[in-house]
């Protein structure tokens, strides 16, 4: 069982966590390979959670501490929605969200930030999944910060929050094992990459995800978008 403080066995805690999530048997029906399974349910899910994260909480601040509480509410919202809703249509943020919230049930919500990865020329579509710093407690807000905060780069110069892909690929290979991306809406649920793998080895791996969660055809050349890394916004 888990124990709070206590470091748990990565492949343990994300059977833990998809295990409930799968037997909601949920529609994950805006994927190219499953669209077979679409109902249109989408639409009053996110109307009813809406509603409900407005009704019930404050909207976060920029900063890190305020929109990690903020995503762990909203997330137990969905969580709640879903689990008296099940075999309806969840997707991308949806499923990110229910992912945070069972990491938030034991005792991880700090170390987990949910992000979205868009294209700037088309920012309407994008993926949403969970990054996981799986650092002691007291290093994990360190590492989510850079996509949540501006940072000061000069003076009098600060940079906004997120990165570009290859800023991203580049901060992924450095860190090593200590940054996780969880996609419980992929086919690929878990993308870690060990130490010294290069940026360029890290950034073609994100391709593949960015691909499907973009819906992406295979013939579209990804070298010339111009995607972008950052938490998830909210109203």
């Amino acid at each position: 069982d888990f124990v709070p403080g206590q470091r748990y066995p990565f492949q343990q805690l994300l059977k833990d966590i998809f295990n409930p999530i799968g037997e909601l048997k949920l529609r994950r029906s805006n994927r190219q390979d499953l669209t077979n399974l679409h109902d249109g349910s989408i639409h009053q899910a996110r109307a009813d959670i809406d509603t409900a994260i407005r009704s019930g909480l404050q909207p976060p601040s920029k900063d890190f501490p305020s929109l990690n509480v903020f995503q762990r509410d909203s997330s137990r919202i969905t969580a709640d929605y879903y689990a008296s809703h099940p075999g309806v249509e969840a997707f991308c943020q949806e499923h990110a969200e229910l992912v945070f919230n069972g990491l938030a049930s034991k005792g991880l919500s700090e170390k987990a930030l949910i992000v979205k990865i868009s294209d700037r020329s088309n920012p309407n579509i994008s993926h949403v999944f969970v990054l996981y710093a799986d650092a002691p407690a007291a290093e994990a807000p360190a590492l989510l910060k850079p996509f949540v905060e501006s940072r000061k780069t000069a003076p009098f110069t600060y940079s906004p929050p997120g990165m570009d892909l290859d800023t991203f690929s580049s901060y992924l290979a450095d860190n090593g094992r200590k940054l996780r991306l969880i996609d419980g809406w992929g086919t690929e649920k878990l993308l870690d990459f060990p130490a010294g793998n290069p940026p360029a080895q890290v950034k073609s791996r994100l391709y593949s995800m960015i691909r499907e969660g973009l819906g992406l055809d295979i013939g579209v050349a990804l070298e010339n978008k111009r995607f972008y890394i950052e938490a998830k916004s909210y109203p």
